[in-house]
């Protein structure tokens, strides 16, 4: 709602619904392969579920975000979206993504925080240790679900195990499937400018876990 009439405070909640997790499905490469967006994974074959994903990057781009009172074309935010996609699992580079669009800082930070607050993907935020080395203070970027990332990366899905960005795909399915067993905590990554690394660091309930993602 662009002006609602009243405040809402305390008298509404919020629930994240994400696509399926491994925990629901029976297929779990083909939940990789797919996502998790129920008709994407129940598509009767691997070409309609393409086709559906498609056509909701498609409709997303061109009247979901203009719905949501977003004014950018949907062009751009299709060139900046597939560009983010190349970025998936890395540290993420504002200047550098601003430089390819002619476009400033400022207007990528803001179409980069929409396509985050649409939770069609993640800045997992640097956590930082007093610890004496050059630590990463950029956010590393995920496409939150990995049948859209296949898309975005024009990877027919099977393909994806055969591509060199199998273990980024591979590390954010897993993100977000640790991240949904928690109910609540706050999520970061670490890693320091001679490449030591934790690929997820999880605070909850005052302690904190670490996740070392990399596929095989």
């Amino acid at each position: 709602m662009n002006k609602p009439t009243q405040s809402l405070a305390g008298r509404i909640g919020y629930i994240e619904l994400t696509p399926l997790l491994i925990s629901e499905v029976q297929n779990t490469k083909l939940v990789f392969t797919r996502g998790g967006f129920p008709r994407s994974y129940l598509a009767s074959s691997d070409a309609k579920s393409l086709k559906w994903r498609t056509m909701f990057v498609k409709t997303f781009l061109e009247r979901d975000l203009a719905a949501l009172g977003i004014n950018a074309t949907p062009e751009l935010m299709r060139r900046l979206w597939m560009m983010l996609a190349h970025y998936h699992g890395n540290i993420l580079s504002y200047s550098e993504i601003a430089n390819s669009l002619q476009l400033s800082d400022s207007a990528v930070r803001k179409y980069v925080d929409i396509l985050s607050y649409c939770f069609m993907i993640r800045l997992l935020q640097p956590w930082h240790e007093d610890i004496g080395k050059r630590q990463v203070k950029m956010p590393k970027l995920y496409i939150r679900d990995c049948g859209l990332l296949h898309v975005l990366l024009m990877v027919q899905d099977n393909m994806i195990l055969n591509h060199p960005k199998l273990g980024a795909a591979w590390e954010g399915f897993a993100l977000e499937q640790i991240i949904s067993t928690y109910e609540y905590g706050a999520f970061y990554f670490w890693a320091t400018h001679n490449q030591a690394e934790m690929d997820l660091v999880v605070i909850c309930n005052g302690h904190s876990a670490g996740y070392d993602l990399r596929c095989g």
